[in-house]
């Protein structure tokens, strides 16, 4: 094998004979389908029941519906409201297939699809710059890791992260300048936070390299460059600026410094701390981000003890000793290879993109969305390709002419030790979050109501897979209360309280007029909550538990009209028909 090392700053490398190449690829297709496979064709399997499916679906997917079915889900609010928030390139994507298939099973099928980019783009970044066994260790450090495939399950807009970010840093290492617009234009079509790393990756790599590592570019006048990247800026612009458009009629977005007012966007609210202020650093962000990358998912190898997994936002990883030693030999040899390399060095341009956007989207919060979504991304890519190469460069350090396999080797080495002590062999139920119990029968009798039917209930739990399962229209839920923009915070606020003065009320007048204000039709009533309150987000947590109290002086009105004007029962679920209520 060849040293990139080696290589002049203008020479090619020495091209390989078409037969080793396809051999290398052959074995290296072959050995991680031996590997991966069997988690792999298990979770096609999971995804192919219908009543198994992401969480975030129950948010980002059911509006869909409304293009498959004209019927569904009209003169919505929530409804509109998704549709309005969605990546451009994204709801094109799904309008087009829905209006020839059921939007849900797209969302079962792209993410496989995706995954299969993702890994031909770090396959290839890997072998170009450090040949066909850096290959092998970077798509195998992919698939060990649960991280990866869970971010895509579902086909939700993040699932195109992983795609663009990993074609960002093929187009880097390849220096192919003009693909990597197109991936900047992509990503803000698909993904706009993708979009907008790759697009200063793109602005660094032509406006501050110098002509010898801007490979595909060394000969562009500066004026050409700063076409470039004024064109690629103007058309990832008109990607985003229909969404800009449209989430406007939904009031400004919340600053941090608006907690007081918005609770919901606060401590104890709807997100969790890595989603609100105060915002962690990057170094921060990056820790936990390489622990959920390295450490895999499913069941370790045979032999090997299971790794101590990381699956929570919200606590600090006990990182293992072997982590953190490969975490260092692929950052060491990394920056050694960098030194002497074009290749790696612009690769890690998508590194510097990162520490410059992070702190930039922290700083204007929200305008930029969320700021660890500029972390969430490169890191894992850059995590799963820096370990190979820099195993390789390390390898370079002891090589001469008759020694050239000890730079394989090491690769082999390196990525060996992290994928038998931290790896697993894949998990087949990653990112299938929710699983209903078929025996449910309540998900059937809510489908059967009419088209126009608005049912409500405690917005957590059932409720959010109403819109997904029954295909019908909620008053409120929990993964459809989102706590962004002002207006619709506002109107979320106004139907959750609505919802929790029914829900506990003494008397018919709060039932009659979430009916008649709010246009709903049918309650649903889990019975276990009137001997204990539901939990909620703040402020909402507290309103509950407080009407939960005063309900205590009297009978409960929405149990009192259950004689006839319940229309299901259950165990502890029951469903009220509001057109059906009488006064006592």
């Amino acid at each position: 094998m060849t040293d990139p090392t080696s290589y002049s700053r203008t020479a090619a490398p020495p091209p390989q004979s078409r037969r080793r190449r396809l051999i290398a690829l052959a074995i290296i297709v072959i050995s991680l389908a031996g590997m991966f496979g069997p988690s792999l064709v298990a979770h096609m399997r999971h995804a192919a029941e219908p009543l198994w499916f992401n969480d975030d679906c129950r948010a980002y997917i059911w509006p869909m519906l409304r293009y498959h079915d004209p019927s569904l889900f009209q003169n919505d609010y929530i409804t509109q409201h998704f549709l309005d928030v969605m990546p451009s390139g994204y709801k094109l994507l799904y309008r087009g297939w829905s209006m020839l298939a059921d939007p849900r099973v797209l969302s079962k099928a792209l993410p496989y699809a995706l995954l299969l980019v993702f890994l031909a783009t770090v396959g290839v970044t890997g072998w170009k710059l450090a040949g066909p066994v850096a290959a092998w260790g970077a798509i195998a450090l992919c698939l060990s890791s649960s991280h990866f495939l869970g971010c895509m399950t579902g086909g939700l807009p993040r699932a195109f992260a992983f795609p663009v970010v990993g074609a960002a840093a093929m187009a880097l290492t390849l220096g192919r300048p003009i693909v990597l617009a197109v991936v900047v234009c992509l990503g803000a079509a698909l993904y706009a936070a993708s979009g907008l790393v790759s697009g200063v990756a793109l602005a660094i790599y032509l406006l501050l390299l110098p002509a010898p590592d801007r490979a595909g570019a060394q000969n562009w006048s500066l004026r050409r460059r700063m076409i470039v990247v004024a064109i690629t800026a103007l058309i990832s612009g008109l990607m985003v600026l229909p969404t800009m458009i449209q989430t406007r009629a939904y009031g400004s977005m919340i600053h941090p410094d608006q907690i007081t007012t918005y609770p919901e966007a606060g401590p104890g609210g709807r997100y969790s701390r890595k989603d609100r202020p105060p915002y962690r650093t990057v170094g921060a962000e990056a820790m936990g981000l390489i622990h959920k990358t390295l450490v895999g998912g499913g069941d370790p190898w045979p032999g090997m003890m299971p790794p101590t997994r990381y699956d929570h936002d919200d606590s600090v990883p006990r990182i293992p000793a072997l982590l953190i030693c490969v975490v260092c030999l692929g950052a060491a040899g990394a920056t050694l290879l960098a030194t002497r390399n074009e290749a790696v060095k612009r690769l890690l341009i998508l590194l510097l993109a990162v520490l410059l956007i992070h702190p930039v989207a922290v700083v204007v919060a929200p305008l930029l969305h969320l700021p660890a979504r500029y972390v969430d991304y490169p890191v894992p890519v850059l995590t799963v390709l820096l370990i190979p190469v820099g195993a390789f460069a390390l390898g370079s350090l002891a090589s001469a002419p008759n020694r050239a396999w000890l730079r394989p080797a090491a690769i082999l080495a390196i990525c060996l030790a992290s994928l038998l002590g931290l790896g697993g062999r894949g998990n087949p139920d990653i990112g299938y979050t929710v699983r209903v119990d078929p025996k449910n029968t309540i998900y059937r009798f809510l489908a059967s109501l009419p088209n126009d039917a608005v049912i409500a209930g405690w917005p957590y739990g059932l409720l959010d897979n109403v819109p997904y399962l029954s295909q019908r229209r909620t008053l409120i839920t929990f993964e459809n209360h989102a706590v962004f923009h002002q207006e619709f915070v506002k109107e979320m606020r106004r139907r959750m309280i609505a919802l929790i003065e029914a829900y506990f009320a003494t008397d018919l007048p709060p039932l009659t007029r979430l009916r008649k204000d709010f246009g709903v039709t049918h309650l649903v009533l889990d019975l276990r909550h009137y001997s204990r309150p539901p939990a909620y987000f703040k402020p909402f947590g507290a309103y509950a538990a407080e009407m939960f109290r005063k309900s205590r002086q009297g009978a409960i009105e929405a149990e009192w009209q259950l004689t006839w004007a319940g229309v299901y029962r259950e165990d502890h679920l029951a469903v009220l028909d509001l057109n059906q209520l009488r006064p006592q």
